[in-house]
């Protein structure tokens, strides 16, 4: 199983200062399944020792068949990592290790640059220098069926060489790298190092003498040359946006041509303004009548991004929030003008490209029926949260035309019995049960054929609805399956669930 990656940003604000961003990635670590097609990523490196005072770089050729799906990591440590169990034998405990990401630089050559362990010590020290690789292929790319090689335990021993004299702005770890009377400062928004200059001799231009001391990583405390933009870090390049720009907003949006029904191909770049980094995309509808919409986004991994349905006067119909950057929304609305609104989060200066899918048809919208409170849970992105193994939801609606999703997390060997309680005294109050797994109905029943639906799976035509199914291989880290509650053919009613898995 390919390693899922998500980026956690932490945020800090004194309120005197300039605000601080932290991007920390997060991988979650799994093995592929049993039969996974295909070979792992091949990694190849030979280790040397190296005497040095500025920051390493350290390189590996990784290659592979069907190529790398992510950037690769490098795990590095000033002690032996530990070993930890597991079903295989030991493995390397990487949670101990300090994880980089790889950058390429030519061909299948990727290298990261690790922080040079006896910076600031006397010439002559000598310091281990513990590391490690790791990287995914793609060999499944519409599943988890992917592989993760890991290196053998690399060792280095890296000697101190006293001093450098690296350039103004050039990243530092210890203040002995930056020369006499040069510090290594944490300067700009992200918290980085960089080498400063001693005021004494003059400042460069572009730069002036600190009104203050500046204390160095060192502790060392002295006035120095810093960059009038407040900031070593480059400008970030212009994110090049898509033709719908400028849309950042609801006001801008209601000036612009109406979105219409169709695949649209769209950019999210980030924002310099707003708190949160996140440049919002705003889209303008029009319903000239009574109308079904459908929109689904799919985005890239560069951040997330969410979905959100508004009416003219800014209040929320529908959104689609989960930690993923795809969303769906669905909801029959009367005649109006309506918004879109496709926000991101993540990594500050990230552009995201994504899909917009925009699908509108006539239907009679019902205004009568009163749905639950637990709203809105009518697609898979939209799905409520159930516990493991046993979940019970009680004084659930279903209105015409409105989903209920539970997502259920289900391992292989697992059996789910799905429990659907509601009382039918009418063919306008039949409820159904659906399983869906990876977007794909596996217990399909449609009005348009009623032979493709069977009352096994939860699909009969009296009160309360029943079925269980058992989680066949693949399955074995967890899959993530939905239970969905449908009305038939428009049919609305009051439920009670309950899940229960062995």
């Amino acid at each position: 199983m390919s390693e899922p990656r998500r980026t956690l940003v932490l945020a800090a604000d004194d309120g005197d200062n300039p605000r601080t961003v932290k991007n920390y990635l997060v991988v979650l670590r799994g093995a592929a399944g049993a039969s996974c097609p295909g070979t792992g990523p091949v990694i190849a490196h030979t280790p040397h020792d190296t005497s040095a005072i500025v920051d390493l770089t350290i390189a590996a050729t990784i290659t592979d068949d069907k190529g790398i799906k992510d950037a690769p990591l490098l795990y590095v440590s000033p002690t032996p990592p530990p070993m930890s169990p597991g079903a295989s034998g030991a493995s390397v405990d990487l949670s101990r290790m300090t994880q980089l990401t790889m950058l390429p630089t030519s061909g299948d050559r990727y290298a990261a640059d690790v922080a040079n362990p006896v910076a600031g010590l006397p010439a002559g020290t000598q310091q281990a220098l513990y590391y490690v690789f790791a990287a995914g292929d793609d060999d499944d790319p519409t599943g988890s069926c992917d592989h993760v090689t890991v290196s053998p335990v690399y060792t280095m021993t890296v000697t101190s060489t006293g001093t450098a004299d690296l350039a103004m702005c050039a990243a530092c770890t210890s203040s002995a790298q930056c020369g006499a009377g040069d510090e290594c400062v944490r300067i700009g928004a992200t918290g980085a190092s960089f080498c400063l200059q001693a005021c004494g001799a003059g400042c460069p231009s572009g730069t002036t003498c600190s009104s203050s001391p500046l204390t160095s990583v060192d502790g060392q405390v002295a006035l120095q040359c810093v960059p009038q933009s407040g900031t070593c870090e480059p400008a970030a390049p212009a994110c090049a946006d898509d033709g719908w720009e400028v849309n950042d907003s609801r006001s801008h949006a209601s000036h612009n041509p109406a979105l219409t029904p169709d695949l649209h191909d769209l950019v999210s770049c980030p924002s310099a303004t707003s708190a949160d980094r996140a440049n919002d995309d705003w889209f303008r509808i029009e319903l000239p009548g009574a109308t079904r919409v459908d929109l689904q986004l799919a985005g890239g991994a560069a951040t997330d991004l969410d979905l959100h349905l508004y009416r003219a006067d800014g209040t929320v119909v529908t959104a689609s929030t989960s930690p993923d950057p795809d969303e769906e929304v669905s909801a029959c609305l009367p005649a109006a003008t309506y918004y879109v609104k496709v926000n991101g989060y993540g990594h500050p200066s990230a552009r995201n490209e994504y899909l917009l899918s925009y699908e509108a048809r006539a239907e009679a919208c019902n205004t009568t029926c009163v749905d639950d409170a637990r709203e809105s849970d009518d697609t898979y992105s939209q799905a409520r949260a159930t516990s493991y193994p046993s979940f019970r939801s009680l004084d659930n609606a279903i209105c015409p035309g409105d989903d209920d999703w539970y997502k259920v997390a289900l391992f292989t060997g697992d059996v789910m019995s799905v429990a659907l309680t509601f009382v039918q005294t009418n063919e306008g109050e039949d409820l159904d049960l659906h399983l869906y797994k990876d977007s794909i109905d596996l217990t399909p029943c449609a009005p348009s054929d009623p032979s493709t639906c069977s009352a096994a799976h939860g699909q009969g035509i009296v009160s309360n609805e029943h079925t269980t199914y058992t989680v066949p291989a693949g399955c074995e880290l967890g899959c993530n399956y939905y239970v969905v509650v449908r009305g038939y053919d428009q049919a609305a009613n009051r439920y009670d669930m309950a899940i229960e898995i062995q």
